[in-house]
């Protein structure tokens, strides 16, 4: 499985294939779940999901051209060794946001926007690495909202709701990212 940069010049009518984003050569982490976003600096980043039902971490890339060439893949060891659906968001005050999950919920930062480095990741929802699908599904999507602000959509399959009865729930979180200064 392999990750590749479409293109469309008539809003969505016709798709051409610009270029390989990853492939894995071995055959052993399918890519899979790719994520784009622009950086503060004008590249292109990709975080994509890099297994099927195995838990690995995350992989990342950037394009200096538009998706025309990518980097060689690295792994996002550091954020953990797993990761679901990555959700990148692009805030006006030059942070760039990354969501992903299963175990938990987690969300981490690039301060500067550059997607080459991470703050140390939240965890805004724990799980069970060893039945990982017991609280949640682990997939998120952000929606900016304000120049520093983002809201945060996720599951809680053991949300509680007012009179205490479990119950799955899509819970919504609005995010401020106050000033680096």
């Amino acid at each position: 499985w392999s990750v590749s940069c479409m293109v469309s010049k008539d809003n969505g009518k016709s798709w051409q294939r610009r270029s390989t984003i990853a492939v894995d050569e071995q055959g052993i982490h399918p890519m899979t779940e790719p994520m784009l976003a622009e950086t503060s600096n004008g590249e292109l980043v990709c975080v994509m999901r890099r297994s099927d039902h195995r838990q690995v971490s995350m992989m990342i890339t950037f394009s200096q051209d538009r998706g025309e060439t990518w980097e060689k893949p690295v792994s996002l060891d550091r954020l953990g060794k797993f990761g679901v659906m990555p959700c990148l968001t692009s805030l006006e005050c030059g942070v760039l946001a990354l969501t992903y999950g299963r175990p938990g919920i987690w969300l981490t930062f690039s301060l500067y926007g550059t997607g080459r480095q991470w703050t140390d990741p939240l965890c805004l929802l724990k799980s069970d690495p060893q039945n990982r699908d017991a609280s949640t599904d682990g997939y998120t999507s952000m929606l900016p909202i304000g120049p520093n602000q983002l809201l945060l959509a996720y599951c809680d399959f053991q949300y509680k709701d007012e009179q205490g009865n479990q119950r799955k729930a899509v819970l919504v979180r609005k995010i401020t990212i106050y000033s680096l200064e």
